[in-house]
């Protein structure tokens, strides 16, 4: 009724542990075939399909055929037997947080599904344009930076042609849920309404906010016990901001490291999950902005 198009979603990380879960490569197929052709049976000519949120997500690997499922190879074959099932249904599937998308995967998918959330702002344009070659839209539906920074994404990714999925992962999407409307974001939302009227003109200020951004590693990546964590930051307009400090957690522990490097190592103690953030505070000690947090999984040695 208000015009709005849906992208249904088929497999999520986290699906596992009850007695639904999907047992096998079979299953998961049929999954899909059965989902693109009820999507039909019911009339729902404004639902777009996309096969797996991030679908190189280590949470993957604890599905059974995961490395067939969590392989390019696997994704396309999947999009190609929903299409099969259904062929005016529109299919893609969800990359990761560094907003790249895969040739296989372009060349069979309706529409490039990328993620920005370990993308650092000056990358947008890079990012997006990469992808103009294959001729098919570009949806960014998730990017979970807020305030200005969540702002200047937004009309970063419009500017060069995509569109954007902005998630508010503390308010929207953690337990309890809530939403406020415009209340949530006031300058997320004010940028969308900006970059949707016509004849507006996007001031480059508001493209130029200090923002710091974990790009590596990302959301679901997986190490082993022991070994050392390569981790890259981006931080763009520092300088604009005054005397500061930049602070580097794990899972709400601090963790030393030269604030000056764009990369340094980290060696987490024990197995586990483990979520990574920097937070880059003022000569006061009150935080600035921070980074959004990145969800790695630390695997446990195997006994020798």
């Amino acid at each position: 009724e208000n015009g709005a198009g849906i992208i249904l979603s088929c497999f999520y990380q986290r699906q596992r542990g009850h007695e639904h879960a999907l047992d096998s490569k079979a299953s998961m197929i049929n999954a899909v075939e059965n989902t693109a052709r009820w999507i039909h049976e019911q009339g729902f000519g404004h639902v777009l399909l996309e096969i797996s949120n991030e679908y190189r997500h280590g949470g993957f690997r604890s599905w059974p055929d995961s490395e067939w499922l969590i392989s390019a190879e696997g994704q396309a074959e999947l999009i190609q037997k929903a299409k099969a099932a259904n062929p005016e249904l529109l299919v893609s599937t969800s990359g990761m947080g560094e907003g790249t998308y895969p040739d296989i995967l372009a060349t069979a998918a309706d529409f490039l599904l990328i993620h920005f959330n370990n993308t650092a702002l000056d990358e947008y344009g890079t990012k997006i344009q990469s992808l103009k070659k294959y001729g098919k839209p570009i949806v960014c539906n998730e990017d979970n930076k807020i305030g200005k920074e969540g702002a200047a994404a937004l009309a970063l990714t419009v500017k060069n042609g995509a569109a954007y999925g902005y998630m508010n992962i503390n308010l929207n999407q953690s337990l309890p849920f809530e939403f406020h409307g415009t209340a949530d974001d006031p300058e997320v939302y004010d940028m969308y309404k900006n970059v949707t009227t016509p004849g507006y003109l996007l001031k480059t200020a508001s493209l130029e906010q200090p923002s710091i951004t974990i790009t590596r590693p990302n959301d679901g990546d997986v190490f082993l016990e022991g070994n050392p964590v390569e981790v890259h930051i981006s931080h763009i307009f520092r300088d604009t901001i005054g005397k500061h400090t930049v602070v580097f957690t794990a899972n709400g522990e601090h963790v030393e490291f030269d604030a000056d490097l764009k990369k340094f190592t980290w060696t987490p103690e024990n197995a586990g999950s483990y979520l990574l953030k920097v937070t880059v505070y003022n000569e006061h000690q009150e935080e600035l902005y921070a980074s959004a947090p990145v969800d790695i999984q630390v695997s446990a040695k195997k006994p020798d």
